[in-house]
């Protein structure tokens, strides 16, 4: 479970669960092969760099290699943050990925995304993404540090449960479970 570096190495991270069964040659949900096409370009222009693409991976193992990156790369399609991503958030990795606080169900922008410290990519500036941050190791640490803020702010078990104590009273008084009625996650925060 341990990553063999070489001296210098930086350690981009991507994941697929079941990606045989969910990629093919026409679907390319996460955006997968532009993150091994910008690894091979980088590393094909002298950079010292490593993809860990965590495939059919036991779930157990999965956070020792995410704790070992530098580098997060999630989807680069959906506007969402997956698993992978608020994990690596919540570990203090900077993360690539796409993401949208306008989404199709919502006329306003959430704000658990539009807060996100994501580095924002697509599969077509995705090697810019992984260059640009590969190059400033102290952009990677300050990213880092706001992702753990952020994911102690949105993601921490405590306020997550609070968010579905709120759905349930809401529900069950035949209310709609608005996302803008939640309580203020920032004062739920308990390190």
């Amino acid at each position: 479970r341990v990553w063999k570096r070489r001296p210098g190495e930086i350690l981009v991270y991507h994941a697929f669960a079941n990606s045989r069964s969910r990629r093919d040659s026409t679907h390319d949900i996460k955006g997968t092969g532009a993150v091994h096409a910008a690894i091979a370009r980088l590393r094909s222009n002298g950079l010292n760099i490593s993809l860990f693409f965590a495939q059919d991976l036991p779930i157990s193992d999965v956070r020792y290699y995410q704790a070992q990156a530098d580098i997060v790369v999630d989807q680069l399609h959906y506007g969402r943050l997956g698993s992978n991503a608020r994990e690596s958030l919540m570990l203090g990795k900077p993360v690539i990925a796409r993401i949208k606080s306008r989404q199709i169900d919502r006329d306003v922008p959430l704000d658990s995304i539009e807060e996100a410290p994501v580095v924002q990519a697509t599969v077509e500036t995705v090697y810019d993404a992984i260059k640009s941050l590969a190059a400033d190791p102290e952009r990677r640490r300050e990213l880092g540090r706001k992702s753990r803020e952020y994911a102690l702010r949105w993601h921490a078990a405590d306020v997550c449960a609070a968010r579905v104590e709120k759905i349930h009273d809401r529900i069950r008084a035949g209310l709609p479970p608005d996302i803008d009625e939640f309580p203020d996650p920032a004062a739920m925060v308990t390190q």
